[in-house]
């Protein structure tokens, strides 16, 4: 590997996702280290000034790199041949930063909080996302798919962590809107539709619908909660956030209960495969993190007593044998189903 790609454990760091994104789509071999963001090491803390996370190392040379604008634009000048040119046409990459930074200010208040607004003022914020939306759509429009044309570039990378998740979460928000409308906004459906055509995002950078819905209730309780409890319209919204989840899930198990039988075995290298593999691989952290009686992260989770760590392995291990086979999962015998589905509840 040419270099190593310090990012967040979760996957959820939207600068980290900026950085990963773009090492895949410019095809640069890398290895990955991920940093807990609530218990980083003290080695990384004294190999990056700003102690923050994206940052990489080169392989070569030992230089480190940190800020995920910064990263990217050195990614360009290490890899001119290596993919696209992340960082081309500078007054048309700023023009589309601008568009997309007025859509994020403009989302700022309105989305997973609204603070002390009245219902004239959040109408008021609303009309002003709406007219930011209506700008970017405009520009996709006239020069799409990509915010630079033809082919993806790092503005992108930067606007495409947010979009998504709002993509998916803004319904449930108090602004309300489906940015995916594509007849409200063809270009920005568009732009969505390319985005996922690419392998180097959708085959592993994006996030699943599911996963961005189950988590908007516990972003909007983080942001706009008294001490992590909503109330009012606020607690309606998170409410119709957690009941499409639901749904979500419901729906995703009917699916799997469906085409099990179909699926086979995982081919090497598949993603089934490599999800198999990360769980393996991990499992033993999981289960200490499922059932702490100190965690250091999501604390509003609820947590497994210690004495079921055993039910908690046994669901991992049932799900990593299920995706290698594409088959149902099987519990061992004296395994508690009912300590397997909290455990499930809680890694999902």
């Amino acid at each position: 590997p040419k270099l190593t790609l310090y990012r967040d454990t979760n996957g959820w760091c939207p600068f980290c996702e900026r950085v990963w994104l773009g090492l895949r789509e410019k095809n640069i071999p890398f290895d990955e280290v991920l940093i807990n963001l609530y218990d980083k090491p003290q080695w990384y803390k004294d190999m990056v000034p700003t102690t923050m996370v994206p940052a990489i190392k080169f392989a070569g040379s030992g230089e480190v790199v940190w800020e995920s604008d910064a990263i990217l634009r050195r990614l360009d000048e290490a890899f001119p041949e290596a993919g696209p040119v992340l960082f081309r046409e500078p007054e048309q990459l700023a023009d589309a930063k601008l568009l997309i930074d007025r859509f994020m200010n403009a989302s700022m208040g309105i989305s997973y909080s609204v603070g002390n607004r009245t219902e004239a003022e959040i109408d008021a914020k609303r009309v002003t996302l709406v007219q930011a939306i209506d700008d970017l759509d405009g520009r996709l429009r006239a020069g799409g798919p990509f915010l630079l044309g033809a082919e993806l570039s790092a503005a992108d990378c930067m606007a495409v962590p947010m979009l998504e998740r709002y993509g998916v979460q803004m319904p449930f928000t108090a602004a309300g809107v489906k940015l995916r409308d594509a007849g409200r906004w063809p270009g920005l459906a568009a732009w969505y539709d390319a985005m996922e055509s690419r392998p180097s995002y959708a085959s592993r950078v994006q996030g699943d619908a599911y996963s961005w819905t189950v988590v908007a209730p516990v972003m909007m309780r983080l942001f706009g909660g008294q001490n992590g409890t909503l109330s009012g319209p606020a607690a309606d919204r998170a409410d119709r956030a957690a009941q499409a989840a639901r749904a979500l899930l419901d729906e995703m198990v009917l699916d799997a209960e469906a085409g099990a039988s179909a699926k086979g075995p995982a081919p090497a290298g598949s993603p089934r495969a490599e999800a198999a593999a990360k769980l393996v691989a991990n499992h033993e952290a999981v289960v200490r993190d499922a059932t702490s009686t100190t965690p250091k992260s999501q604390l509003d989770l609820t947590r497994l007593a210690p004495e079921s760590a055993p039910s908690v392995d046994a669901a991992l291990r049932a799900a990593a044998a299920a995706l290698l086979a594409g088959a149902r999962p099987e519990l061992p015998a004296g395994v508690e189903p009912s300590e397997v589905a909290a455990a499930c509840r809680y890694v999902s």
